[in-house]
């Protein structure tokens, strides 16, 4: 409707520029979605060399939305073959397992620790718009946030310590590193899921 009411200024020389306004709380997601979906149909307009304004053929979003899924489908399917294949990073062919646990509960830790950091970055952006907090309260915050980054801190470094740690008899290295063609794959996966969240 909005489109067929903006079709006069499409025409001859004007030059059209559209604001989409959206934001970012819960309560107006409906309306950033209705928005964003008008902008993406509106940046398929042309305006031919008659100056007459056509619609551009409308794609299909939900065809797209199964072809981009059937592609996440199939990149998973091969990063899990290249992990058996041993291309993915992990424990080491001599890696005990003992040593093999610790890496992985590290890394478990770790995550846990940076998202527990964002939100408390979240938490202290939150209680600084709100100015009746006491600056107690922000303190607080800002101890436990810098305490947890520590924490990460240390960590991240045992981590890589130990993955590039080395087994003295062998010479062999507890931690395998990730092939290229891995990486490349997850960075494609990556992709198609942030493609996939825009739809």
């Amino acid at each position: 409707m909005l489109t067929m009411l903006l079709r006069s200024s499409f025409a001859g020389r004007a030059c059209t520029s559209v604001v989409i306004n959206v934001a970012d709380e819960d309560r107006h997601a409906d309306e950033t979605l209705r928005s964003l979906q008008f902008g993406a149909r509106l940046a398929g307009v042309i305006v031919s060399q008659d100056n007459m304004p056509q619609i551009a053929q409308a794609v299909n979003t939900e065809a797209l939305e199964g072809k981009l899924k059937n592609q996440l489908r199939r990149a998973r399917a091969e990063l899990e073959d290249m992990k058996t294949q041993g291309q993915a990073a992990g424990p080491g062919s001599i890696c005990t397992p003992a040593q093999a646990q610790n890496f992985i509960t590290n890394d478990k830790k770790l995550k846990n620790l940076q998202v527990k950091a964002k939100e408390i970055e979240i938490q202290k952006q939150e209680s600084g718009k709100n100015l009746t907090k006491s600056s107690k309260n922000n303190n607080g915050i800002d101890d436990q946030l810098r305490k947890i980054k520590a924490e990460i801190s240390m960590l991240t470094a045992n981590i890589a310590r130990n993955k590039t740690a080395v087994d003295r008899l062998s010479e062999m290295p507890l931690w395998k590193l990730t092939f290229r063609a891995y990486l490349s794959k997850e960075a494609e996966m990556r992709d198609i899921e942030n493609r996939l969240g825009t739809l």
